[in-house]
């Protein structure tokens, strides 16, 4: 299961962000701004995050904890799928997966290209659920919906 099949696509390209937080030191320092702090008064990264569907609630606990091991770990991430994650990590997503698969495509993810998601799908021959109107944070914003693509995914399955 993926609910960010596009980024698996050879023509995938990052979002403005991770091509700037793949750059050093301009990416440590980009999140060492974001990280919140009792001097800063700019954006943090729960900022940063709420326009993909991230609530207030979570975006605030997620800068109680955005410390400097989190930084890195989202560094090593962009950093690690250079240009994109079909260039290391996805040579074989060209031909039919040989398990069952589920490609979750957020249509109302600003960054969401159903597009790819579809290709991707057919590329491995996986099924295709568009949650239209939710984003990148779907099973926050609709659990219940989210919990109901997955059991119905499963169900599918053979036995």
């Amino acid at each position: 299961m993926s609910d960010v099949a596009h980024g698996w696509h050879p023509d995938y390209q990052w979002h403005e962000a991770a091509t700037f937080w793949q750059k050093s030191p301009e990416g440590e320092e980009s999140l060492a701004g974001l990280r919140k702090s009792p001097t800063s008064s700019g954006p943090t990264f729960g900022d940063l995050l709420s326009p993909r569907g991230l609530g207030a609630e979570l975006a605030k606990e997620i800068d109680e904890v955005h410390d400097k091991e989190m930084s890195a770990a989202v560094l090593a991430l962009y950093r690690s799928a250079w240009p994109n994650f079909h260039a290391d990590w996805g040579k074989d997503f060209d031909r039919p997966a040989a398990a069952p698969g589920l490609i979750l495509a957020p249509t109302g993810d600003p960054m969401a290209q159903p597009s790819r998601d579809r290709d991707m799908a057919e590329r491995l021959g996986a099924q295709l659920t568009e949650l239209d109107g939710l984003t990148h944070y779907w099973m926050l914003q609709d659990p219940e919906r989210g919990a109901d693509v997955l059991r119905r995914f499963w169900a599918s399955l053979p036995s």
